[in-house]
């Protein structure tokens, strides 16, 4: 069965894509890659007012991240939605 987090990651590649449409540097085009789904991680491990363990937010988040770059790479990558969400 597929887990919460990779039902996130195959949603975060269009997000990734208009935060990261103003950056030039591809470092910083990777930063957010990587941001972004360490973020989702940590609101997916979120309890009350504390993350409540620290190995199962980087489990989380690298999911995601490892499902948003497999999505990105297979469909997402030179398609017309991608050239529109550049183009805005």
């Amino acid at each position: 069965m597929i887990g919460i987090e990779a039902l996130i990651g195959v949603a975060l590649p269009i997000v990734i894509e208009f935060l990261a449409k103003y950056i030039k540097s591809s470092s910083g085009k990777f930063i957010i890659a990587l941001v972004v789904p360490l973020l989702a991680g940590i609101a997916l491990n979120f309890e009350g007012l504390s993350v409540i363990d620290a190995e199962a937010v980087l489990a989380s988040g690298a999911i995601i991240f490892t499902s948003a770059q497999g999505i990105y790479k297979l469909f997402f990558r030179d398609s017309k939605i991608q050239k529109r969400i550049v183009k805005l």
